[in-house]
């Protein structure tokens, strides 16, 4: 049973009940007994084995994983962390004996909440001292793995009767949950401390979904991510059931399963701000940005964690739902006339409630591994954390330099730690221009699409229904062209992923996808634009309300006004100096 439990709530369970330690070089890894071997080692490339169907493995000791239980420990190692790789095996499971009982002596807290939340961080600390544990070699560290596996053991059990404990408590509100606040099927209850409950509930037949999301949750904070903590209903549990009488008093769907989680009081009001939603009036731009950049930057930190480890969230908005699903790397489908990204038909709806908040990731569900397409999910997360971070900009008043520089830093942060030891230098100014270029172009789209009346976005969409596979949602605003995201895709990502994928980045315009110019797209939607507007000119004739001639001028007046602009932005990005990536290999 321990065995079991301990697999489906961590990333790393299995291996910690194996007879003796799993070491490094019996996964095919050799580790290294300082800290700078571990560092230039980069990020690992496929740390997890043994998956299962909800995304739970055990895991091979990986320099990613070991740095990060390091980095965990540091408040309660005396004198420099660093240090702990340098001592001989007897002193170091010493050490690792003093940390294990300073983890089991987390005192009771007088809140519940902060007792549950308390002891979480003793199980997160104890699972990264089985990890450094498991670094050790011989029997010294065989006994140090046993100390600390029985003492994250004895934290869990005291962590699952706390959960139960909180949950007890909740039972008289959840009979009449008319004072909780609901955000789609999740109803939120305040606690006195200021934390959160909230109970999210299945949909009809799927409470597996909710199994499985409680689990990835849960391993996902154990990874370091800042995950609310699902509340388990048993040692390996965590949906629950609403009571027949919580059910008739607040008719939750037929499906009564829900899974029930914590967020602390520090980021209780961030969880549920999405990141793009209009921030208080009685902020000024350089406060709004602040705290734009501030969740941008969380969840690229949280993104940068996930790829260390060889996952990836896979839906950061649901654009990926959208139509097909909507992917960056569309430009490599060959369509004649096609050149970079295609156009977004729902980004409006996209990215209106995505899985980007302020306190940074969300929906943990969507985590898995990526394995060899980890280059390319990266560039579906920047793609979309990006799209994301623009609206943020544009919703709350942030000019082109705002966005461009929390785009450069968040992609830089990325770089840095994914890039780190590669053969490829950083072009800094060639990203800013790209960024800023992309920036100014969305922020002005979201203006025009803002005031643009639902005729002319009838007018414009319409066109495109009759070219693309699929409709524009009729109550969608008008289409986001892939030429705005030109920058973004071409300019920005795609030289990332493929210097991830340790190939040479190419120049905007150079790939075998482009050898086509965006006018022939361009001229086909201006063209059905004009046809639909000599028909509806007639129309219009004919039922004697306006003469068509006015209809007309002004449809074609727009009409050329975008083609001009656009001819302008396509003559300069042909330009050699706004083409080079911002990513070059090095020399050898």
């Amino acid at each position: 049973m321990r065995a079991r439990l301990f697999t489906r709530i961590t990333l790393a369970a299995a291996l910690l009940f194996a007879a003796g330690p799993r070491h490094a070089l019996a996964s095919g890894i050799a580790f290294a007994k300082t800290a700078a071997s571990f560092k230039t080692a980069g990020p690992a490339a496929t740390p997890f084995t043994d998956l299962n169907d909800s995304g739970l493995a055990s895991v091979i000791l990986t320099p990613a994983l070991y740095e990060s239980s390091l980095a965990k420990l540091e408040p309660l190692f005396t004198g420099d962390p660093q240090a702990f790789t340098s001592m001989d095996v007897s002193r170091a499971r010493r050490v690792l004996n003093e940390v294990g009982m300073s983890i089991e002596a987390t005192a009771p807290k007088n809140n519940l909440s902060e007792h549950v939340l308390a002891l979480d961080e003793a199980r997160k600390q104890a699972f990264a001292a089985v990890v450094l544990a498991q670094a050790l070699p011989g029997t010294e560290g065989a006994e140090a793995t046993r100390m600390i596996t029985q003492t994250y053991h004895r934290v869990g059990k005291r962590l699952i009767a706390a959960e139960k404990a909180l949950m007890k408590n909740l039972s008289h509100r959840m009979e009449d949950l008319g004072e909780a606040s609901w955000y789609g099927r999740t109803a939120v209850l305040q606690l006195s401390d200021g934390s959160l409950v909230a109970l999210k509930s299945a949909p009809e037949n799927a409470a597996e979904n909710l199994q499985a999301e409680g689990e990835k949750m849960r391993a996902a904070g154990i990874l370091g991510l800042g995950t609310p903590l699902p509340l388990g209903a048993g040692e390996e549990a965590y949906v629950r059931r609403f009571s027949p009488k919580e059910l008739e008093r607040n008719q939750f769907p037929k499906n009564e399963t829900y899974l029930p989680y914590l967020i602390g009081k520090e980021h209780a009001q961030e969880y549920f701000s999405y990141l793009g939603d209009a921030l208080p009036n009685n902020l000024n731009g350089e406060e709004k940005a602040e705290i734009i950049a501030k969740a941008a930057f969380q969840a690229i930190d949280e993104l940068t964690l996930l790829n260390t480890h060889n996952l990836a969230h896979e839906s950061l908005a649901p654009l990926s739902h959208s139509e097909a699903g909507w992917r960056w790397d569309y430009w490599r489908e060959s369509y004649q006339g096609r050149r970079g990204p295609t156009s977004i038909h729902n980004w409006r709806s996209s990215l209106a409630y995505a899985n980007l908040r302020l306190s940074g990731l969300a929906d943990f569900e969507h985590v898995n591994y990526a394995w060899e397409e980890l280059p390319d999910s990266i560039g579906q997360n920047l793609t979309e954390w990006s799209l994301l971070v623009a609206k943020a900009g544009a919703q709350n008043g942030l000019n082109k330099k705002q966005v461009g520089a929390i785009l450069k830093e968040g992609f830089l942060r990325h770089a840095n730690v994914m890039l780190a030891g590669q053969p490829y230098s950083m072009h800094v100014q060639h990203l800013e221009f790209q960024l800023n270029a992309f920036a100014g172009s969305f922020l002005h789209f979201h203006r025009l699409s803002s005031i643009l009346p639902r005729p002319i976005v009838w007018l414009i969409n319409k066109p495109i229904s009759m070219l693309s596979v699929r409709n524009v949602p009729l109550d969608e605003a008008v289409v986001l062209s892939g030429s705005i995201l030109q920058r973004l895709v071409m300019g920005a990502v795609r030289p990332y992923v493929q210097a991830l994928q340790e190939r040479e980045p190419l120049r905007i315009g150079d790939g075998p996808w482009e050898s086509g110019t965006e006018s022939v797209g361009l001229l086909t939607i201006s063209f059905m634009t004009s046809v639909s507007a000599l028909l509806i000119a007639s129309i219009i004739k004919s039922w004697g309300l306006f003469p068509p001639q006015i209809i007309i001028a002004v449809i074609g007046g727009l009409t050329s006004l975008i083609l001009v602009s656009l001819t302008v932005a396509f003559l300069r990005a042909r330009t050699a100096r706004l083409r080079d990536p911002w990513l070059k290999r090095k020399s050898p």
